[in-house]
C-alpha cells in the first residue's frame, strides 16, 4: 500500500496525471478489498479525485510543483491541500480519506514527520475509529513536548474514562443492532424478488388458462353448430387442461401465502 501513498504528493499528482490516478485507483482498490469503502463509494472518490487533479493542475500547477522545496519554510501535507479542500463539498470524502491515508503515512517524502506515525497499524488490521482515536491521544501527547507528566487530570477526564466501556458496549450493540437490520433488508429483498417472481408466474398461468376457456368454448359452439364430435373431444381435452392449469394457481396462491407471511415476520 505504501507504494502507492505517491498519488498524494502534491508534485507527483501534477507532473505524472496519469501515474498518480493509476496509483489512487490502487489505493481505493486496496481499501475496498478491507472493506473499508464500497464500490460504489470508491467510485465517487475516484470521480471527486481526477476532478481535483485536473483543477489543480489549471489552475495551481505551480504551488503543487513548488511543495517542499523550501527547506526554510516546511509545510505539512495535510495543511497544504487543506487550503485547497476546504469549503468545498464536492470534495469532502476525499479530503476525509486524504487525511485518513496522511495520518497512515510513514516516512514518505510528501507528508511531514508531523504525520508519521507507526507502521505496525498496518499489521493489526485496525479499523478506522482506532486509528483516529489512536492519533488524537498521541497528538494531544506531542503537543505537551517533554512535559508529558504536566498532563492535567481533571473531573471530566475520569469521567470520561470511565464511561469508556460504557461508550465501547454501546458501540457493539449499535454495530450488532446495524448488521442485523441490514440482513433482515437482504432477507426481505430475496422475498419481495421471490413475490414477485410467483405473482408473475400466476398472470401468466391465469392467461393461459383465460386463452384454453375460450377456445374450448369456440370448439364446443362450432361442435354444436357443424355435429363434429372430434371437435367436441378437443374442446374438453382444453377443459381438462385448463382445470389442470387452475390446480397451479392454488399451488401459486398457497406460495405466496407464505412468503407474504414471511414478509410480515421481518417487518
Amino acid at each position: 500500500m505504501v507504494r502507492y501513498l505517491a498519488a498524494l504528493s502534491p508534485r507527483f499528482m501534477v507532473m505524472s496525471e496519469q501515474d498518480a490516478t493509476a496509483k489512487f485507483e490502487r489505493l481505493l482498490q486496496i481499501l475496498l478489498n478491507a472493506k473499508w469503502h464500497t464500490a460504489a463509494q470508491c467510485e465517487e472518490i475516484l470521480a471527486a479525485y481526477t476532478l481535483f487533479l485536473t483543477e489543480m493542475i489549471r489552475n495551481h500547477k505551480t504551488e503543487f510543483q513548488n511543495f517542499g522545496q523550501n527547506d526554510s519554510e516546511p509545510c505539512r501535507a495535510d495543511e497544504f491541500f487543506g487550503r485547497f479542500f476546504d469549503g468545498r463539498p464536492e470534495f469532502k470524502k476525499l479530503w476525509d480519506l486524504f487525511k485518513l491515508l496522511l495520518t497512515l503515512s510513514h516516512g514518505q517524502t510528501a507528508v511531514e514527520q508531523g504525520h508519521s506515525v507507526n507502521k505496525d497499524m498496518f499489521v493489526e488490521n485496525l479499523k478506522e475509529k482506532t486509528i483516529v482515536a489512536q492519533r488524537i491521544v498521541r497528538d494531544s501527547l506531542s503537543s505537551l513536548g517533554e512535559n508529558h507528566t504536566d498532563l492535567a487530570i481533571t473531573k471530566k477526564l475520569l469521567q470520561h474514562v470511565k464511561a469508556a466501556k460504557m461508550r465501547y458496549v454501546q458501540f457493539l450493540e449499535d454495530q450488532k443492532k446495524a448488521k442485523t437490520e441490514t440482513e433482515k433488508q437482504r432477507k426481505r429483498k430475496k422475498i419481495q424478488d421471490e413475490i414477485a417472481g410467483v405473482q408473475k408466474k400466476r398472470r401468466k398461468v391465469l392467461k393461459i388458462i383465460s386463452t384454453m376457456q375460450k377456445v374450448a368454448d369456440e370448439m364446443a359452439e362450432l361442435a354444436e353448430k357443424k355435429h363434429d364430435f372430434t371437435l367436441l373431444t378437443k374442446s374438453n381435452a382444453y377443459r381438462k387442461s385448463a382445470k389442470e392449469k387452475s390446480n397451479e394457481t392454488a399451488e401459486l396462491d398457497a406460495k405466496l401465502s407464505e412468503l407474504k407471511d414471511k414478509a410480515k415476520y421481518l417487518d
